[in-house]
């Protein structure tokens, strides 16, 4: 059983390498790129969001982010 942590925001129980909270959608730690490595990420908001909830699903949206180095759009773990 992986080891858990609490959220800072909303305390609910996530696995230690988690860098999202799955509860809550608190960014936990920082997000990489898992194609590029890249720090420079951001939460899809507005048309992409809006596109991506069309092809993978509503709930899905909320909790993509987008690498601004390679174009790489990704749920983090």
């Amino acid at each position: 059983m992986p080891d858990l942590i609490r959220c800072p925001a909303c305390n609910a129980k996530v696995p230690a390498d988690a860098q999202v909270c799955r509860n809550c959608g608190n960014i936990i730690g920082e997000l990489v790129c898992p194609k590029c490595g890249s720090k420079e990420t951001e939460k899809l908001q507005g048309m992409r969001q809006a596109a991506y909830a069309v092809i993978f699903g509503s709930l899905n949206s909320f909790r993509a982010y987008h690498c601004r180095s390679c174009g790489k759009i990704f749920r983090p773990k």
